[in-house]
């Protein structure tokens, strides 16, 4: 984990959003945003990387999206 402040904001922001996800798949049922809530919550501590923490971060919300499309 990266403890400088982009780095800390960044795990900040992405959990809220990955949070947001979940409680929204709780509410609606659904299992693809719960996937990727739980995703976009564990993939700061394991990228020490910013740019790939938000690469990583995009992918799963977009993976997210995709299979919401499909069913």
């Amino acid at each position: 984990m990266d403890f400088s402040t982009g780095g800390l904001l960044t795990s900040l922001f992405i959990g809220l959003v990955g949070m947001g996800m979940i409680m929204y798949a709780k509410k609606a049922e659904r299992v693809a945003p719960l996937v990727g809530g739980l995703a976009l919550c564990i993939v700061p501590y394991f990228i020490h990387s910013l740019i790939l923490t938000w690469i990583a971060a995009g992918a799963c919300v977009a993976g997210t999206w995709a299979l919401g499309k499909v069913t």
